[in-house]
């Protein structure tokens, strides 16, 4: 009777543990999967466009963040010929030069698909300018693109006009010079204000005011705004589509140093938060201080002359 009463406790415990297990496997965190997809532009001076830099600093700041338990952050340089790289993929952020030199002009369709089944995708800068044919595809997802003859690509100095979106919390109001792209081509007029967030519509996240005298004598800024409507300083906005997907573009990170400005890193952060469907802290996600040291790696050593960035 004592040998069978051991093997009855030995059982019950053994079971215990294996509902433990089960439950601690269960309460594990399941990553979301974040593709960045850089690109090479030999064409523009050291310390601009330099995506691929831009996009190692990124996924650092993720990795200090309180994002980090939950997303898996997968770096791609230039279009993969293995695109199971993007099996999983909850969302693909864009950063890689545009026009007829766009990787979704000939991989609209794949990453269409990927929308259609819930994918967010994020494009920054010259990211938003591919062909035309590939236009309706961004406008999409993300509600604007940059529109050839009609969008306007000045360099001005912008003080941030902070709409209330999600994508916003925690950001303070600041000043950049940037190429802060203007004049987009919106699916629909930009809403100002998150109160009652609407599926299908673009949301402005910010607009930009000029605060450089000498960026209103440039005449793409000039043709930018000479019909007054507020949407054409419109340089941030996002949408979220009934399939789930959430498009999300800014318009500047022309200047690598841009990513030093805390508060233009936190709301890419807070995007990458918000494509991802993750919660967004009050304070917003905040990532430690951008060093000088940091600022100069992975810098694109192919420019004829690198030029050593130093904090603004």
């Amino acid at each position: 009777m004592k040998y069978w009463s051991i093997l009855l406790a030995t059982a019950v415990l053994l079971f215990g543990f294996a509902l433990a297990q089960k439950d601690s496997a269960d309460s594990v965190i399941k990553k979301k999967k974040l593709v960045i997809l850089t690109g090479d532009d030999f064409t523009h001076p050291s310390g601009t466009h330099e995506f691929k830099a831009g996009g190692a600093l990124l996924k650092s700041a993720i990795a200090h963040s309180v994002l980090d338990p939950h997303i898996e952050v997968v770096h791609v340089h230039n279009w993969p010929e293995d695109t199971s790289v993007f099996d999983g993929a909850e969302m693909i952020l864009h950063y890689y030069k545009g026009n007829k030199f766009h990787p979704l002009n000939k991989n609209a369709e794949f990453v269409d698909a990927l929308a259609k089944q819930g994918v967010s995708q994020m494009f920054i800068h010259y990211a938003c300018d591919p062909d035309a044919s590939v236009d309706s595809f961004l406008k999409s997802w993300t509600g604007g693109v940059y529109k050839d003859k009609y969008s306007a690509n000045p360099h001005w100095t912008l003080e941030s006009q902070l709409e209330k979106h999600p994508i916003n919390s925690g950001v303070e109001n600041y000043t950049a010079n940037d190429e802060w792209y203007m004049r987009i081509d919106f699916e629909n007029d930009p809403v100002m204000g998150y109160d009652a967030p609407t599926v299908g519509s673009v949301h402005a996240v910010m607009a930009g005011k000029i605060v450089d005298p000498k960026s209103k004598k440039n005449p793409k800024f000039t043709k930018a705004v000479k019909d007054g409507k507020k949407s054409n300083t419109v340089v941030f906005w996002a949408k979220e589509a009934e399939n789930g997907c959430r498009g999300i573009t800014v318009t500047g990170a022309h200047h690598h140093t841009t990513w030093t400005i805390e508060s233009f890193r936190k709301q890419v952060l807070n995007s990458v938060a918000w494509g991802l469907k993750l919660p967004i802290p009050e304070t917003g996600v905040v990532s430690p201080d951008i060093t000088e040291a940091q600022l100069n790696e992975n810098l694109d050593q192919s420019r004829k002359r690198v030029k050593y960035l130093k904090l603004k």
